[in-house]
């Protein structure tokens, strides 16, 4: 199978004044048939995935309503684009805007579309959430993550299970009575698998939002202690784009996210309406958030194996 040049963008965000968008410039042999479920073909995907030749100190020049922007691919083959717009939208333009790129790669010209969440600052809120063991059963928690590595690498999106009701949850939050809503989804995953994710949350019709996932490249190797932790950045930066808006936050206890989340309480006050932390079973996680719910009462914290109690708990704050 020949490599194929790539140019993907990530969904990205707007305020009306400034836009962040992010993706990346690479070659591929993935090959993905929707129709062939097999272990092999799933497994020869997921390694095409991770073995991508990355195309670094590439021109990118992005068109997004009337403005132009111009980046450079890094080492790992990202660009990323976090600037003010000089044309900034006005407050009646829709939800999703379209971004046009083009790459230059030597004479060859690459072009790509992605869209782009206009969150107006009057807007009433923001969802963050989590995807593994949150949105999609993932298996985190498992020996030494061996049933989370085989479903990763040997299942097709098709064959990967949501939460039970957490569809039915998203859905209810941004429902289009509720336009003044942008849920975006904040996860430990790699880049790599950011097409079989999309295409997992379009199969079981959750909401569309960007997705913000991690680099797995080579830095992963020489990572300490003191290196910013992917989630806690990711939800600061929006925090921080969004600094009107209440926010709530969903995760699992068999990561840290009720950890992260309650340090993005601390740090803005009065901005986190609520966390919902989906109880995955292990006896030690559910017993430590119990004594912080009880430490933390100034913060609203919930936590279930059932998702049912998110959602009531949701109706009871009238946000559905």
């Amino acid at each position: 199978m020949k490599l194929k040049t790539v140019v993907h963008p990530y969904m990205g965000y707007c305020n009306g004044s400034r836009i962040y968008l992010k993706g990346r410039v690479y070659k591929s042999r993935v090959n993905v048939d929707e129709n062939e479920y097999s272990f092999f073909n799933n497994l020869l995907n997921s390694i095409f995935r991770f073995g991508t030749i990355e195309l670094c100190n590439k021109v990118v020049e992005i068109s997004f309503a009337g403005n132009t922007l111009t980046c450079q691919t890094d080492k790992e083959g990202y660009f990323e684009i976090d600037d003010t717009l000089k044309k900034p939208l006005s407050a009646q333009e829709n939800e999703w805007l379209k971004a046009e790129l083009e790459v230059h790669l030597g004479a060859e010209r690459l072009l790509s579309e992605v869209h782009v969440r206009h969150h107006r600052p009057s807007d009433e809120l923001i969802i963050i959430s989590d995807i593994d063991d949150t949105i999609m059963q993932s298996f985190v928690s498992s020996l030494f993550k061996v049933k989370m590595m085989y479903y990763t690498f040997t299942k097709s999106p098709f064959q990967r299970k949501p939460i039970k009701q957490m569809d039915r949850l998203m859905n209810r939050l941004m429902d289009e009575v509720y336009q003044k809503r942008s849920l975006f989804y904040v996860s430990n995953s790699p880049w790599n698998i950011y097409d079989f994710l999309t295409r997992f949350l379009d199969i079981y019709h959750f909401p569309k939002g960007p997705l913000f996932l991690r680099d797995y490249g080579r830095q992963m190797l020489f990572r300490n202690s003191n290196d910013p932790i992917h989630k806690l950045v990711t939800i600061k930066r929006l925090l921080e784009f969004f600094p009107e808006n209440k926010v709530l936050l969903f995760g699992d206890s068999a990561e840290n996210d009720v950890y992260y989340y309650l340090q993005m309480a601390d740090s803005f006050p009065d901005r986190i309406r609520g966390i919902f932390i989906h109880d995955i079973g292990k006896r030690k996680h559910k017993q430590q958030i119990y004594r912080l719910i009880q430490e933390r009462s100034d913060v609203n914290i919930v936590l279930s194996e059932d998702i049912s109690a998110f959602e009531k708990e949701c109706e009871r704050m009238g946000l559905i």
